[in-house]
């Protein structure tokens, strides 16, 4: 009898601690970030205006620039034949006064992906700029951009060091930065017209 209820006892606690761990988990993956929520936000919004020119737009990607306080939210028709770029500051301005523009010639075109479902987004761009900074000390974030990779919502940042540009990736799935193997690359520099 003694034994018995010790073997109870014992599945008992262990039911209880691996509930524990379980939860979690579960809340620390379901739990998005703050600026993860308003991106999905303004992606409904950037949709909504995006389906006024094209009725069937497929989010393909979402880029940042360097201070992630703008965001350009690109899609395509379905077919790919067409892109449309509308972008947006976070969260100041109305959708009213976000800019739509009509791209036909992009790397986006030519090739179909899956929609990009951004209400699993659980991980922001200010963390991956942070995961970025902190890697890489001496960096100021240049850009962010989210696209699909192999059914995964993929963070890409690239940060500038006084060695060259360097970037890493950030999986939504499991909040891992990944830093780039690659050394770091020097951007040509833009030929500026003379005075």
């Amino acid at each position: 009898m003694t034994s018995h209820l010790v073997r109870l006892f014992t599945i008992g606690l262990l039911l209880t601690v691996v509930g524990a761990c379980t939860n979690s988990v579960r809340s620390t993956e379901t739990t998005p970030d703050s600026d993860a929520i308003m991106l999905v936000t303004m992606g409904e919004q950037a949709r909504q205006i995006a389906q006024r020119e094209l009725p069937d737009v497929v989010l393909r990607q979402i880029d940042s620039n360097a201070d992630l306080s703008e965001f350009t939210f690109r899609y395509t028709d379905s077919a790919a034949t067409k892109e449309i770029d509308i972008t947006g500051a976070a969260p100041n301005v109305s959708p009213e006064q976000w800019s739509a523009q009509i791209i036909t010639l992009s790397p986006l075109l030519g090739w179909s992906q899956p929609d990009m479902n951004l209400q699993v987004l659980r991980i922001g761009p200010n963390r991956v700029a942070r995961a970025i900074t902190t890697h890489w000390s001496d960096c100021k974030v240049r850009f962010v951009h989210l696209s699909l990779e192999k059914n995964d919502l993929v963070w890409i940042a690239w940060c500038d060091t006084p060695q060259g540009t360097v970037s890493g990736t950030m999986s939504n799935q499991t909040g891992m930065f990944q830093p780039s193997n690659a050394p770091p690359a020097h951007i040509p520099i833009t030929a500026t017209p003379a005075p």
